[in-house]
């Protein structure tokens, strides 16, 4: 039976309290960040494309960004609804965003790009063509028309459609089994 390096061990245990103070705080600053950001009547969003048009995610309710997921396609479903995806050993829906904001749907293909989106424990992946940036965009800076698409709280002086994930995930076209 061989003896274990004590120099190891110490150098493990050293590396692990390194590794928990950093964590604790970058948590630290990324909770001072959002206090302020909420201070100052601003979201962090993350922006992205889906066909044509940019959006907007709320980011308390996107997960990881994963790129060229395989898709598996479903049998009679809508058209909307791609198919599923393993995502980290998660099962999960995916749906063609442009197709359900009323847009021209996306090329179908065999792997895509996802957004998991999750709100009171439902969770949905959302098809998307690129990712952008993260950005935080002041509330008083979403104009809300009366003319905005289904599930969009309003739009930016730049043109990006602000997604409302609550009314998004429970839409009534996508049926998901708890």
């Amino acid at each position: 039976m061989s003896e274990r390096n004590p120099y190891i061990l110490l150098k493990n245990e050293k590396e692990t309290e390194l590794l928990k103070s950093r964590t604790q705080a970058l948590a630290q600053s990324s909770a001072a960040i959002e206090e302020a950001l909420m201070r100052l009547g601003a979201v962090e969003y993350l922006i992205f494309w889906a066909g044509s048009h940019r959006y907007a995610l709320d980011v308390r309710f996107a997960g990881e960004v994963h790129v060229e997921v395989y898709c598996e396609p479903l049998p009679y479903v809508p058209e909307l609804i791609r198919g599923i995806a393993n995502i980290r050993g998660e099962i999960m829906v995916l749906i063609d965003l442009s197709l359900l904001m009323g847009f021209e749907p996306q090329a179908k293909r065999s792997q895509y790009n996802v957004i998991p989106l999750h709100f009171n424990g439902r969770k949905l992946g959302i098809i998307v063509d690129e990712f952008e940036d993260l950005s935080s965009i002041p509330t008083k800076h979403i104009l809300s028309e009366a003319a905005v698409p289904r599930h969009i709280q309003g739009m930016t002086i730049s043109q990006i459609y602000i997604i409302q994930a609550q009314s998004l995930i429970y839409d009534e076209r996508i049926y998901i089994v708890d």
